[in-house]
């Protein structure tokens, strides 16, 4: 797998080798650490997620458009 990183890390792209497929990330108004939506694309269809941030502003949550849940993140302390 290969990484291509944007200047200001707003896009990353994720090179694939085994598969030869290619992954577009787009970090809406801001970097992986910090954007509220993120774009992720094969070139073909695309998949908005918003992301939900605890009090320490990490993210714990990725909702799709539609409000469903992808993924849930746990810290432990």
């Amino acid at each position: 797998m290969l990484k291509h990183y944007s200047h200001d890390g707003s896009t990353e792209i994720v090179c694939n080798k085994t598969d030869n497929s290619t992954k577009f990330i787009l970090y809406l108004d801001g970097d992986a650490y910090s954007a509220p939506a993120i774009l992720i694309s094969d070139g073909e269809t695309q998949k908005l997620y918003y992301s939900h941030r605890d009090y320490l502003g990490s993210i714990v949550m990725l909702t799709d458009e539609n409000g469903n849940i992808a993924e849930r993140r746990h810290f432990d302390p």
